[in-house]
C-alpha cells in the first residue's frame, strides 16, 4: 500500500519542526550572535527561503524555539506539582526531573543560556523573553502555593518570591553543570530546595505557636494546654493525612 502524499499543512508543519531542531543545534553551537539563518537552513537541508516562509527573522525563530521549550516546562511543572501525596518526595522528584532534563538536553540549556545573555545586552529582546519566562515562573509559584495549601503548610516566602529564588538556584546549577558537569551533584538542587522549604516553614510554625502561647498567657490560660504542631523537619510532615 502506497503512502499517501502529505497535505500542504502537514508538509509545512514538518518543515517548521525540522527548522526548529536545526536552529537549536546552530544556536547552541555558535551562539545567537554568530548564528545565521543561512546556517540554520543548511543544517535543516532547506533553502533560506524556507526559513523566511516560516519565521520573520532570526529573532523570531529564536523566540519561537524558546516558546516551545518553555511551554513544555510549564506542562511538566503542572503535572509534577499536582499529583502525589507526599510533598517532600514530590519536590525532590520535580528537582530530579529538572536535573535529568539538564543532563539529557545540554544543547537546549545552552540555548536558554544564550537567551539570558542576549537579554542582558538587548533590552527589547529581554522584555520579550522575560514575558515568556514569567509564564514559567508563574506556573511554579501557582503550583507551590496550591500544594502547600493542600497540605496545610505555610510557605516560608510569598510564592512568587520563592519561585524566583528556585529559578535562580536552578539557573546557577545549570550554568555550572554546563561548564563542568562533574562538579555539581545531581541531587544538590532537590536537597537545597527541600531544606529551604522545610526550614522556612518550620520557623513560621514555631513563631505562630509562640504567638498563640502569648495570647493564652495574656488570657490567664496555661500554655501547657497547647500542643505544638509538627514542623516540616518531622519525617511525616510533608505527607497528606488520609
Amino acid at each position: 500500500m502506497r503512502n499517501r502524499p502529505l497535505k500542504r499543512e502537514q508538509k509545512k508543519a514538518l518543515t517548521r519542526t525540522r527548522l526548529l531542531k536545526a536552529a537549536e543545534k546552530v544556536f547552541a553551537r555558535r551562539g545567537y550572535g554568530d548564528a545565521s539563518l543561512d546556517q540554520v537552513a543548511a543544517e535543516a537541508g532547506f533553502s533560506k527561503g524556507a526559513v523566511y516562509s516560516n519565521f520573520k527573522s532570526k529573532q523570531d525563530l529564536f523566540l519561537v524555539l524558546l516558546d516551545e521549550h518553555i511551554e513544555e516546562r510549564i506542562s511538566d511543572l503542572r503535572r509534577t506539582l499536582v499529583a502525589g501525596e507526599d510533598l517532600d518526595q514530590q519536590l525532590q522528584e520535580s528537582a530530579d526531573r529538572y536535573i535529568k532534563h539538564l543532563n539529557e538536553s545540554e544543547q537546549w540549556h545552552k540555548v536558554l543560556f544564550e537567551a539570558w545573555t542576549c537579554s542582558m545586552r538587548d533590552r527589547r529582546f529581554g522584555a520579550k523573553f522575560m514575558k515568556r519566562f514569567q509564564d514559567c515562573r508563574r506556573a511554579l509559584a501557582e503550583g507551590l502555593n496550591a500544594r502547600f495549601e493542600r497540605f496545610g503548610l505555610p510557605l516560608p516566602l510569598p510564592a512568587e518570591q520563592l519561585a524566583a529564588a528556585i529559578d535562580a538556584l536552578g539557573f546557577g546549577i545549570m550554568v555550572q553543570k554546563l561548564a563542568s558537569p562533574n562538579t555539581v551533584p545531581d541531587n544538590l538542587l532537590g536537597d537545597i530546595v527541600a531544606l529551604i522549604l522545610r526550614s522556612g516553614a518550620t520557623v513560621q510554625r514555631e513563631m505562630g505557636y509562640a504567638s498563640r502561647c502569648q495570647v493564652h498567657e495574656s488570657d490567664g490560660a496555661q500554655p501547657g494546654g497547647l500542643t505544638a504542631e509538627k514542623g516540616l523537619s518531622h519525617p511525616g510532615a510533608f505527607k497528606e493525612e488520609g
